[in-house]
């Protein structure tokens, strides 16, 4: 028999009858979207033709108006026809039954001229056409018209068809939150965001004077981006959809009576009913109500479960009004107590108890999620106790006599003991003021000097060393209240994190040995804390961070080994965080982050091969974070992992060079989704100029026949990404990363140039490039990659001067002779990086060539010994040496300033050295036999050994 199936977007089709093997199935994939789709029934379908209906560039096929699944209803699912129902609104196809309630039935619908699916709601016949029933459904109406936010339904059409009123609604394609949560609990940090977005859409209609009354999870639907379907790795995941409030049919308007409601009406569902609606007081519903239901719905999101669920509907109100609930770390245990505290304040019984609104809600979830203190605090004991009698009277009073007697014994005890009792209260006061004053010391701490630099300065222009003076004062603070404190884990977790953040400004300023004690400092405490109380995943994940950090702080610095120690360190913890916590999605972010660390690595180290699959697996995990979340720090890392992977298949050869573009563009792509949406963060625009920066790069060495085009490209890139290093240099002048991107891209823009002829132009760049990269060094000598860029750029110019009708070898000379020392130091941390013996090697070779042009044979003799055990390591290299020896010696003889003794002693030193150099190429199995044929080598041929050799 044939099936019907409708995927998650709300297409529906039969497949099967005349295939068994499609008979037999349940799940498939949907014909027009591609997502996995559900069984609906088995139908035997009319023999009429199917009608087909268009809208939003698709064809849907409308098959069987009798056996449609019904997202977003947790009422009758069945979708069988009903007498009364009707088959057409004009201006409306209609496609299926959403649902069915007690006003009438919502219809999934085409609005054939404007070609898009919608939500078609109508009072039907009968008893629904009741005058109440009537105004309650225009009421509805209006409260959504109202409304237009893009968490809340929204309302697009409102009119009659056969005397029956409708109005259509935005098309909600992924069923209702009850749906999708059947009975599992979410990860905490997924429920508190979700809530967190409703109760914004909730404050949003109580400022419109209205209140829902009806918040539940069966009125909450799910609506997933037409570009995130088919790329979310799984439909399982709440943070990949967008809450959609629905159904205000019992909404109240604040500002006036709510006349089709008596009192003494219960209106609502009961498991998130707050008691002031259980009891029927209909004047006491306010905004409250709706806090409530929202701490109702986090409840279930955490738990599995609603706070209250009995076997009838009155014994759930007898429990909305007598009980509290059960608290959520009872049933999940792995709940943070914040956000338990959270919820249970919003499930007060008193009104006057839970949040003064939804937007204080949202606020203190905010904090929860950017791990802040909250504003919330639990019962206090005596408030407990107060409960507790209320729901056992019984008890209580008997709890209450059998005390008396012996409490009227224990008073006369207790006149004796008065005194004493007196003074241990004085004391335990005295201890409680100062408990209290210390907290009082650390809050202060925390917003006068932490939260002022970290949030209120972190965007300012031109305030990074102020931010900076801020944390360590309030390090300084902290490290005091550690010595007066030393076993209170949250002064000990403060201080760790502190010491990290400091860290991290300290390195973006340019303070490496700080940075590194700072992280080190940071490890010490966090790692003691991680030890000590292993079940606590927050202190293993703020080690693991300083672990990453302190190896990137190396790495930038040249210490490769040992900062791929620091990277592996930190990998290993992360892969524990995320087998323990595989829902929680920052573990694997950060897994990522040092896999393209390690990556990076074994780049500048010249193994390319493994830097190839360290990226490719930080990009697996971070398409599937940035697929399944809106978070922008997956977008951003992985950008970053794409700029990195661009250079690492570039160099496996012409065939990995489309892959490569791809990598750059898309990296592109997303930085410019970042700036555009946070256009106050430096930290955006800083990385979408590195990404344009080296998408030029790649362009201006890209040739397939088609040098001038792709000159251009790379060219109005490097330009992009100079107008926004200006920005944030201009902004914020103290991050020398800044000033070093700079410098970066105005060399990128010279090379270009000068393979564009523009050679003025050219010098005039690398002129800018030099002046910064000066300053630099001569501000943070410690920063080995300040000083290769600044010999990069020097030996750039050097080589500039060579060229041309006359080259000027003295000017060439000088700026060669200082960029060699600048570029072999930043060789001695890090000897295999392979960029910077490339670069050396060319220095060598262009300031060989300014040798010999100004016939200077005992310079270039003295560099030809010097260059040697650098960079030697292929028949290049020593045939180079051996051309540059052979023309010494031939230069000796022609140097008027010499004679007799001093040139023959001259002569024997070029001789000897040459030999040398021609037995270490035969050591290392150069045959250069066929390369020394050349007249220059004649002097050479001639020298003793030299046929043995």
């Amino acid at each position: 028999m044939p099936q019907q199936f409708q995927c998650l977007q709300g297409h529906v089709w039969v497949a099967g009858g005349n295939d068994p093997a499609l008979d037999s199935l349940t799940v498939i994939d949907c014909p027009v979207c591609g997502l996995s789709a559900r069984l609906i029934s088995r139908v035997a379908l009319a023999s009429e033709a199917p009608a087909t209906v268009a809208f939003e560039g698709e064809s849907v096929r409308e098959l069987d108006k009798t056996s449609v699944y019904t997202p977003g209803s947790d009422e009758d699912s069945t979708s069988q026809a009903q007498p009364g129902e009707i088959d057409h609104v004009p201006g409306y196809q209609i496609l299926g039954v959403l649902g069915r309630g007690g006003m009438g039935v919502v219809y999934r619908a085409a609005q054939i001229k404007l070609k898009r699916q919608v939500a078609l709601k109508m009072v039907l016949g009968g008893k629904h056409s009741s005058p109440e029933g009537l105004m309650r459904f225009q009421h509805e109406a209006e409260a959504v018209a109202r409304l237009q936010h893009p968490n809340i339904v929204q309302i697009y059409e409102v009119g009659q068809h056969q005397s029956l009123p409708y109005f259509s609604l935005e098309f909600v394609n992924a069923g209702s939150l009850a749906q999708f949560l059947n009975g599992t609990p979410q990860p905490p940090r997924v429920a508190a965001q979700f809530v967190l977005n409703v109760a914004l859409a909730i404050h949003y209609a109580h400022q419109r004077g209205i209140v829902h009354r009806d918040l539940k999870p069966a009125n909450i639907l799910l609506h997933m981006d037409e570009n995130r379907l088919g790329q979310t790795g799984t439909m399982r995941d709440l943070s990949a959809f967008l809450p959609k409030i629905s159904d205000f049919g019992l909404a109240k308007h604040m500002e006036g009576d709510d006349q089709h409601t008596q009192t003494g009406t219960i209106l609502g569902t009961p498991s998130y009913m707050a008691p002031e609606q259980a009891r029927g007081q209909t004047h006491a519903i306010g905004p409250a109500a709706d806090v409530y239901a929202l701490g109702a719905i986090l409840y279930e999101l955490l738990t599995g479960r609603p706070p209250f669920r009995a076997a009838t509907v009155m014994d759930t109100m007898q429990q909305v009004l007598t009980q509290d609930p059960v608290a959520p770390t009872r049933l999940q245990n792995k709940i943070p107590r914040d956000l338990e505290t959270i919820c249970l304040t919003c499930l007060r019984k008193d009104p006057n108890k839970r949040y003064n609104g939804a937007d204080a809600l949202a606020e203190d979830l905010r904090r929860f999620l950017q791990n802040e203190p909250i504003l919330a605090r639990r019962a206090g004991l005596a408030e407990r106790v107060v409960k507790w009698a209320k729901r056992r009277p019984a008890i209580a009073a008997l709890f209450v006599v059998s005390h008396v007697a012996g409490l009227v014994l224990l008073m006369l005890w207790g006149w004796f003991t008065v005194k004493l009792a007196d003074e241990r209260d004085i004391a335990q006061r005295e201890q409680k003021n100062a408990e209290a004053n210390f907290r009082r010391a650390l809050m202060a701490v925390d917003q006068m000097l932490t939260e002022v630099a970290e949030d209120t300065l972190a965007l300012e222009p031109r305030q990074e060393k102020k931010r900076r003076v801020l944390l360590e004062k309030a390090l300084a603070f902290y490290q005091d209240f550690l010595e007066e404190k030393s076993d209170d884990l949250e002064v000990r977790k403060k201080t760790g994190v502190l010491y990290k953040k400091v860290a991290d400004l300290q390195r973006v300023l340019g303070y490496p040995e700080k940075a590194e004690q700072s992280y080190q400092e940071a490890i010490a405490v966090l790692g003691k804390l991680a030890e000590e109380l292993p079940e606590v995943p927050e202190y293993a994940h703020n080690l693991a961070d300083s672990y990453n950090w302190c190896g990137e702080l190396l790495r930038i610095t040249s210490h490769p080994k040992r900062a791929a120690t620091w990277f592996n360190k930190a990998k290993a913890a992360q892969e524990k965080l995320k087998e323990a916590y595989p829902r929680e999605p920052v573990y694997r972010r950060d897994l990522a982050r040092s896999y393209m660390n390690l990556g990076l690595v074994h780049k500048e180290t010249g193994q390319n091969r493994e830097a190839l699959a360290a990226f490719a697996q930080a990009v697996e995990i971070l398409e599937e974070l940035q697929n399944q979340y809106r978070d922008p720090a997956y977008k951003r890392e992985l950008a970053r992992c794409l700029l990195n992977l661009g250079p690492a298949l570039r160099r496996l050869g012409k065939e990995k060079e489309l892959e490569a573009a791809e990598a750059y563009d898309r990296a592109i792509s997303l930085l410019e989704f970042l700036v555009k949406t946070f256009p106050r963060d430096p930290e955006y625009r800083w990385e979408l100029a590195i990404a344009h920066n080296n998408r030029g790069n790649f362009l201006g060495n890209r040739i397939w026949g088609q040098e001038a085009q792709n000159l251009a490209l790379a060219e109005k890139d490097h330009r992009l990404a100079l107008d926004l290093c200006d920005q944030v240099t201009a902004d914020f002048p103290s991050v020398p990363a800044y000033r070093h991107e700079r410098a970066n891209t105005l060399n990128s823009l010279a090379a270009v140039l000068v393979r564009r002829k523009d050679f003025s132009a050219a010098e005039k760049a690398w002129d800018q490039a030099e002046k910064i990269l000066h300053g630099l060094v001569k501000e943070f000598p410690a920063m080995a990659n300040f000083q290769g860029d600044l010999g990069m750029t020097l030996g750039n110019l050097g080589w500039l001067k060579t060229t041309g009708k006359t080259p000027q070898w003295q000017s060439a000379r000088a700026c060669l002779e200082k960029a060699v020392p600048l570029v072999e130091a930043a060789l001695k941390p890090n000897p295999k990086n392979p960029d910077i013996l490339a670069m050396l090697r060319n220095q060598y070779r262009d300031l060989g060539k300014a040798l010999l042009n100004l016939k200077d044979h005992q310079a270039l003799a003295t560099w030809v010994a010097h260059f040697t055990p650098a960079t030697l390591n292929d028949k290049d290299d020593f045939f180079r040496g051996l051309f540059y020896l052979a023309r010494c010696l031939a230069l000796v003889e022609e140097d008027p300033k010499l004679a007799g003794d001093a040139r023959k002693k001259l002569s024997t030193q070029y001789s000897v050295q040459a030999l040398a150099l021609l037995d270490q190429a035969r050591a290392r199995g150069c045959d250069l036999r066929d390369r020394l044929t050349d007249p220059v080598f004649d002097v050479l041929r001639k020298l003793p050994g030299f046929e043995k050799l």
